[in-house]
């Protein structure tokens, strides 16, 4: 009986602290704008963000959607992307899309030279149908 309770203990105990643990891995749907404002409020956690791809060389990034497509992106606007070898080629056929990309954000990475905001490693990404209003 006493092992039983031991067990038991223990059990709750390991349950608690991985529990604990990975309660910071839940899904967080943040804007780019609001990624960028405020890094180290996410950082190490897993984000969903929408924008438009850029897969390009030295240049592979997820940016704010802009419906006008003339307006530049400013950096503090642009993500850097880690795009795994698995995900190369859906990322490739997506390029210049607009995207919901979910991965593991990173504010201490600032990607190629520094010029970003952060970084995002994918774990998932996908096209965003057009909303209506012409993005």
């Amino acid at each position: 009986m006493r092992m039983l309770k031991a067990f038991i203990l223990i059990w709750i105990s390991m349950f608690c602290l991985f529990g604990a643990a990975d309660s910071g891995s839940s899904l967080r749907r943040v804007s780019i704008k609001k990624l960028s404002d405020s890094p180290n409020a996410y950082q190490g956690l897993i984000v969903e963000v929408e924008g438009t791809l850029s897969m390009e060389f030295e240049g592979t990034f997820v940016s704010s959607i802009r419906c006008d497509k003339v307006s530049p992106v400013s950096s503090e606007e642009k993500l850097w992307l880690v795009v795994p070898k698995n995900k190369l080629s859906k990322a490739n056929r997506l390029n210049h899309k607009n995207v919901k990309i979910t991965g593991k954000f990173d504010s201490k990475r600032k990607g190629h030279m520094g010029l970003f905001f952060g970084t995002l490693t994918v774990d998932k990404i996908e096209e965003l149908k057009s909303n209506g209003n012409g993005c």
